[in-house]
């Protein structure tokens, strides 16, 4: 194995765990109780150069009431069924 390999395969468990921590600490800041916000087990991580990361994540957009969007509103809308 090429010492290149080797390396990549020796870090790649402390990668995977960091990862994991941030999307847990995410998970715990952000989508916790009664939230709209749901992020994904393997949800991708973009590390700043701040202090801290971007967590990929769903966030629920009502459209409830939203003209051209609502799709249990008024039939008129541009939105297709």
């Amino acid at each position: 194995m090429s010492d290149t390999t080797q390396q990549e395969s020796d870090e790649a468990p402390n990668d995977l765990a960091r990862e994991e921590r941030i999307r847990q600490l995410a998970i715990e800041r952000y989508a916790m109780g009664d939230t709209d916000i749901d992020i994904d087990s393997d949800a991708s991580i973009s590390d700043g150069d701040d202090n801290g990361a971007y967590v990929a994540a769903w966030v629920w957009v009502d459209f409830g009431g939203i003209e051209g969007l609502d799709k249990e509103g008024s039939k008129s809308s541009n939105v297709p069924d």
